[in-house]
Formats: structure tokens, C-alpha cells, sequence
């Protein structure tokens, strides 16, 4: 069921595409450093639909720039730790150059999105970052556009609940 939900969900990110044109990889539970050029990354867990993003970061590493979502549980107004990261679908998008991570549930940010946007400009991977306005309650979206064709890597950690998305620093052609 969440399968066929992140999949109908995604073909909203899938313009001129055919499917069968669209590779699909499940988000990892560790590093491998298998970077893959292009895809749609599919992981998270539908059950939690009420959380909040607690923190948001992105930071330089020894050959590959990471992008660190921390998320925790929202139940009466409490943080709490939650047992998987919510569900969400990363369309990495080779030809146009950029990547588009959208989240599903009930979301709170308590990340200044100014100050995220500023950290993530300075680096020399990224073009420009859209954060979109939730136009509804249940998902939230933002757009990286790259300079270069970069490879990802994408995994979910527990103890807390975090999405990591390493960019390789070396673009491929």
C-alpha cells in the first residue's frame, strides 16, 4: 500500500517522462557509497504522519556534500522519538539537473529556512533551492537545481529519526 501511494504521489514530479524510462531505488538503512546518477528514491514509513522537522542540515564531508533531515514525533504538542523517518520520494532528475524531495504526513518545520537556504547556496554543487509553500497539509516539498550531474546516495538512520542525502562532489557526464 505505501508502495502504490509514494508511486501515484510521485508521478505528480514526472512531467514528459515515460515510467518506463524512471529507475526507482529504496532508501538504504546505512552508508554503502553506492551513488547512483539519476532515480527516484522511495522510503519512510506512512504510519508517521504527524511529526516535526527538528533539524535540518547541510555540510561539507570528504568528498561529497550532506544534506542531514532530523524528524521526531508530534503527538500533543510533545517531540517525541519515532521509530522510522516519515515517508517521503526523492526524484533525482539528471537531464533537468535538479532534485526534488517531497514528504508526506502532517509536518511542522522548526528550521529557519532562510538561514538553510543561505548554507546551502555557498555550495558549489547547487544552482539555486526552492523551499515550496505547503499548499497541503499533508506534504512538503523542495527543489535542489544543480550545476552538474551529481550522484546521490540516500539513507534513512535511526536513534534519532534522520534522512541523509550525500551528493558526491564529483558530477558525472
Amino acid at each position: 500500500m505505501i508502495l502504490f501511494f509514494l508511486f501515484i504521489t510521485f508521478l505528480t514530479d514526472v512531467h514528459s517522462e515515460s515510467l518506463s524510462d524512471v529507475i526507482f531505488h529504496f532508501a538504504d538503512f546505512k552508508k554503502t557509497y553506492g551513488y547512483l546518477p539519476e532515480g527516484v528514491f522511495l522510503g519512510g514509513s506512512v504510519k508517521q504522519a504527524d511529526f516535526v522537522f527538528s533539524d535540518i542540515q547541510f555540510v561539507k564531508e570528504k568528498g561529497f556534500y550532506r544534506f542531514l533531515i532530523e524528524a521526531e514525533g508530534n503527538q500533543d504538542a510533545e517531540l517525541s522519538s519515532i521509530p522510522r523517518f516519515p515517508a517521503f520520494h526523492l526524484n533525482l532528475d539528471s537531464k533537468r539537473k535538479q532534485m526534488i524531495v517531497t514528504f508526506f504526513g502532517s509536518s511542522k518545520i522548526e528550521v529557519d529556512l532562510n538561514s538553510l537556504r543561505k548554507r546551502i547556496l555557498k555550495s558549489p554543487l547547487v544552482h539555486d533551492v526552492e523551499f515550496y509553500p505547503r499548499l497541503e497539509d499533508d506534504r512538503w516539498t523542495f527543489t535542489l537545481y544543480l550545476k552538474k550531474k551529481y550522484p546521490i546516495e540516500v539513507y534513512e538512520l535511526k536513534s534519532p529519526s534522520r534522512l541523509v542525502i550525500d551528493m558526491s562532489t564529483r558530477a558525472v557526464h
